[in-house]
């Protein structure tokens, strides 16, 4: 295990958030919000330390012919056609893509079969022997990077948004989608919500300590979008009950919530430039 300061602001000013104890064994973790109001795993298992969690019974690598596994793949679908979407009508120019933290690379792959040449980065897979530096050593550029769901999982988060800074080129984009810690469903799950994937999860962020982060880098967010797909998708894996009217009710309000407020929606996606 290993303590951090701050991410955001550098101190060492915190206090206890949230503690969790995790069904499975008998670790524990605690969630601290530091002065500056951002919340962080701490302290948090290393990057060595972290393997362990990410086993077969972690979503993304559950055998295809689970019902949580079908379900997901039904979402990524729809998810991916959303997110071409948004590339091709708010970035400027896409025609050197990164999707660091892409995974089996799924997503890379279908920006590539519609004609937009994509890199996908994952540095957790063992045939990933490149380090993100290796793209700045030889001179790499590109018009987008993207982290989909990825910034909350990673170790060295300010290092690797400052590679991110020097990859981009001058009207360059970068795209992040986070779960959002003042997400309205929240309420209803409380430790039990799904987007908390304690210890995956290092980071929780909202609209606000988000953009300190973007800021500290010299990023500056000029546009952000909800997730309702997330919504629905979270509500679904935080609900215990078989109570089908509550989780109809407990939709329903969440997403009306976030038609009127977006810094409610589970998840934001945010396209930043260089300032």
């Amino acid at each position: 295990m290993e303590y951090i300061n701050c991410p955001i602001c550098g101190k060492n000013q915190h206090e206890i958030f949230k503690t969790f104890h995790l069904a499975e064994n008998i670790d524990t973790f605690k969630l601290v919000e530091c002065k500056c109001k951002f919340i962080f795993l701490n302290p948090r298992p290393n990057s060595l330390e972290i393997k362990k969690y990410y086993d077969e019974e972690y979503l993304p690598h559950m055998e295809s012919n689970t019902l949580f596994t079908k379900i997901y793949n039904l979402f990524q679908k729809i998810t991916f056609k959303w997110k071409l979407n948004i590339i091709k009508k708010n970035i400027p120019n896409y025609s050197n893509v990164l999707d660091i933290g892409g995974g089996n690379g799924d997503f890379a792959s279908y920006l590539n079969n519609n004609n937009i040449t994509t890199t996908n980065y994952e540095p957790n897979l063992s045939r990933f022997k490149s380090s993100l530096e290796d793209f700045v050593n030889n001179n790499v550029k590109f018009d987008l990077i993207m982290l989909w769901h990825s910034l909350e999982h990673i170790h060295n988060i300010n290092e690797t948004l400052v590679i991110c800074n020097k990859l981009l080129n001058k009207d360059g984009r970068i795209i992040i989608a986070i779960p959002n810690h003042d997400a309205y469903e929240r309420e209803f799950f409380k430790d039990a919500w799904i987007a908390y994937d304690i210890p995956r999860h290092l980071y929780h962020f909202n609209n606000t300590t988000f953009k300190n982060l973007a800021k500290l880098h010299d990023f500056n967010v000029i546009k952000s979008f909800r997730m309702y797909q997330d919504t629905l998708f979270n509500i679904l894996l935080s609900f215990k009950s078989y109570n089908i009217f509550k989780f109809i009710y407990i939709v329903t309000i969440s997403l009306i919530n976030i038609i009127v407020q977006k810094s409610r929606s589970s998840s934001i996606l945010y396209i930043c430039k260089k300032i």
